[in-house]
């Protein structure tokens, strides 16, 4: 059976690690997303870190929605991640879209599928 968690051990903290992804990592825009990517052989689990930055969307419940939806979304998709890449990963991903106050925030499928195109750039692309 397929463990769907998302402990605190595969978020990434450490000051260090997150100025290395920023430093030496790759980015792509994926419409909503920024996202960065570096391949890590010092852990045996991908790290995420997550950011919606307030001058993207200024009302904090927004922003946690968002946030949530974005961990939702990375949650679900990385059993894919885990059985097909042969590396982990420190990952990135940025909120790049900006709000207005009477704006909705995306909804989560726009979410999944940005966070899902993301893998394209991790995974082996599939022969069928």
């Amino acid at each position: 059976m397929k463990r769907y968690s998302f402990p605190s051990s595969m978020r990434l903290k450490q000051r260090k690690l997150i100025q290395l992804l920023f430093s030496k990592g790759q980015w792509h825009q994926l419409g909503l997303l920024r996202f960065y990517y570096l391949p890590f052989m010092g852990h045996n689990r991908d790290q995420v870190l997550i950011v919606v930055p307030k001058k993207g969307i200024k009302k904090a419940v927004k922003r946690n929605q968002v946030k949530r939806r974005m961990r939702e979304a990375y949650r679900v998709l990385r059993n894919d991640l885990k059985e097909r890449a042969d590396a982990s990963y420190l990952l990135g991903y940025i909120y790049t879209k900006r709000c207005n106050q009477k704006e909705e925030v995306p909804t989560y499928k726009k979410i999944y599928e940005a966070v899902r195109d993301s893998f394209r750039y991790l995974l082996p692309p599939l022969s069928y």
